[in-house]
């Protein structure tokens, strides 16, 4: 696995990757972007920069059917060690407090 060192480069590889996926799918830039509900200069930008918001990336990856590609984001991750696991599988304690009676 290609192991990358730095935030950008793992933005220019994610704008390779949509710009590539874009080709394969016989859009135009202009096109993409038009599906995406974003700017034409937004996506340009974007391949120039490397620049876009959370937001207008995942429009690009749905349009592009990328999207079961990010769910590992969303998901929550496993316990790692034994002792996580454990707390895991402990309910956690709620604090229960006093209500004072009105006579």
């Amino acid at each position: 696995m290609l192991e990358l060192n730095t935030s950008k480069e793992i933005v220019k590889k994610i704008a390779e990757r949509i710009e590539h996926e874009r080709v394969i799918c016989q859009y135009t830039q202009e096109e993409l972007a038009k599906r995406a509900g974003i700017p034409k200069g937004t996506y340009r930008n974007f391949l120039t920069t490397e620049r876009i918001s959370l937001e207008n990336m995942i429009s690009l990856f749905k349009v592009l059917r990328l999207y079961p590609e990010l769910t590992g984001l969303t998901e929550k991750s496993k316990p790692q060690t034994l002792k996580a696991l454990k707390k895991q599988d402990k309910p956690s304690r709620k604090r229960v407090t006093k209500r004072k009676v009105d006579e």
